[in-house]
This record gives structure tokens, C-alpha cells and sequence, in this order.
């Protein structure tokens, strides 16, 4: 898959608002994926065939539906030397939320392939295993801006009081790139250094960073955001209104709808 050449913004805009970082972006098709057989010995024996096309439209099978293989296959086939293998075996161990993928995924944290890169964090963010904070703040600073957002959106799903500690050190050394996913990750925590980042972020043109922060700050009690997202009720995107409504409701505990 050719690297994406066009506005990162508006990539993100369209793809990431409603369905989420793991399976957001255009899939290429796999032209063997209508021959072969959809039952699980089947699709493990077709990600052993030494055609990469096969392999990589098994594991593209396997990944988008309730096909049962086991998880000890597919990680196997995370070092498989096809990029479409492994990033597709990936995103089928995190939706099985295989915790003995964890050390694997790291791995391909590193992965030379921005795709495999990214469902790897989304992967460890749909296991989430505390484990992965800190291989995830490290990504947050990578040179693909879909890595960083499934990086961010991982760390906040993993994100315990464990990591404030390390968040708050973290967050005061961070570079503008990574700051606002570290900020988003404390909210959880509700913790109060972060809230006016949080609060004055939500000015940005990024639509996409605009609905995360705007998520976030339904983590704080009403006082403390009440005004912001009321004015985040009359955003011009309908995914931050809608955003903005719900995260109202988590603050303050009653309907804003009309």
C-alpha cells in the first residue's frame, strides 16, 4: 500500500471519528481471500503457504470476523516478512484480547511498516495491559501521525493510577506533538496540571484531536469543564456536538439532549 501523500487532517477526519484507530483506514483487498475456506484449520494451514497473497488474505479473514484460530498462530505470523500478514494478525490478537501477545506486539512497536506500527498499539490497547504505557508513550513522538493517534488512544485505554507518575514526567518533558495524548491519558486520572492544556487545546482545527479532548474532559467533575463543553455543544462537527453531549452527561450526571 502506497504511503499516504494527502492531508493528514482530513484523512483522519473522515476515517477515525466514528469507527476508532484499529480498523480505520482503507484495507487493500486480498485477492486470495475469496478461495480460500473460512474455518479455522483451513485459514491456519493458508497462513503457513508460502504465497504472500494467500497468507496475508488469511490473516485479513481472520481479522475481520469471529474465526476461531488459535491466538499461539497467529503471533507466529507476526514475524511473518509480509507487512499485510503481520498487521492484520495483530488487530486479530487484540480483538481477542490474547494477553500472551503482549511482548510480541511490543516488537512491533518498531516495525519498519507504519501500518503494522499503528494496529500494534491499537492492539495492546484493546488487550490492555498496564505493561504497555511506556512502549506507548514512546510512539507517541513517531513520524506517522495515524501511529501517534492509535498510540495515543492505546495509552489512554491502558492508563491506571500506576502510570501518573511516570505520565506527569512524561507530560513536563513532552514535545507539542506528544503532549496533548499524554494530557488525554491523565484525564482519566482526573489529574488537575493537565486540565488547562486540555481546556485551550480544544481550539485546534484538528477535528480529530478536537473529539479526544473533548472526550476527555468528561472525566473531570462539571465545575471544572462545564463551560467548555457547553461551548463544544455548538461545535461545527457533529461528531464533537455529539462528543460534547456525552461527555457532559459523565460530568454531570444529567441528559444535555434536547
Amino acid at each position: 500500500m502506497p504511503r499516504r501523500r494527502f492531508s493528514i487532517s482530513a484523512l483522519l477526519s473522515v476515517l477515525l471519528l466514528v469507527t476508532g484507530c484499529e480498523r480505520s483506514t482503507p484495507t487493500p483487498s486480498a485477492r486470495g481471500a475469496a478461495v480460500l475456506a473460512t474455518n479455522g484449520p483451513a485459514l491456519t494451514d493458508a497462513l503457513r503457504n508460502r504465497d504472500p497473497v494467500t497468507r496475508a488474505a488469511a490473516a485479513q479473514l481472520i481479522a475481520a470476523t469471529s474465526i476461531t484460530v488459535d491466538p499461539k498462530v497467529l503471533i507466529r505470523a507476526l514475524d511473518d516478512g509480509d507487512p499485510n500478514v503481520r498487521r492484520h494478525c495483530a488487530v486479530a490478537l487484540g480483538r481477542m484480547r490474547a494477553q500472551e501477545a503482549i511482548k510480541p506486539l511490543f516488537r512491533l512497536l518498531q516495525d519498519d511498516n507504519w501500518f503494522v506500527r499503528a494496529e500494534a498499539a491499537a492492539a495492546l490497547g484493546r488487550i490492555g495491559d498496564p505493561r504497555a504505557a511506556g512502549w506507548l508513550l514512546q510512539l507517541l513522538n513517531d513520524s506517522d501521525a495515524y501511529v501517534r493517534l492509535c498510540a495515543g488512544t492505546a495509552l489512554r485505554e491502558v492508563t491506571t493510577e500506576s502510570h501518573r507518575e511516570m505520565l506527569l514526567h512524561a507530560f513536563a518533558r513532552a514535545t507539542p506533538v506528544a503532549k496533548p495524548s499524554i494530557a488525554i491519558a491523565l484525564a482519566r486520572l482526573q489529574e488537575p496540571v493537565v486540565l488547562p492544556l486540555l481546556t485551550s487545546s480544544t481550539q485546534t482545527n484538528d477535528v480529530v484531536l478536537r473529539r479526544r479532548l473533548t472526550e476527555a474532559l468528561g472525566d473531570y467533575p462539571a465545575p471544572a469543564v462545564t463551560n467548555t463543553l457547553t461551548l463544544l455543544l455548538t461545535d461545527a462537527n457533529d461528531g464533537v456536538r455529539q462528543e460534547a453531549a456525552r461527555a457532559l452527561r459523565r460530568s454531570t450526571g444529567f441528559s444535555t439532549d434536547q
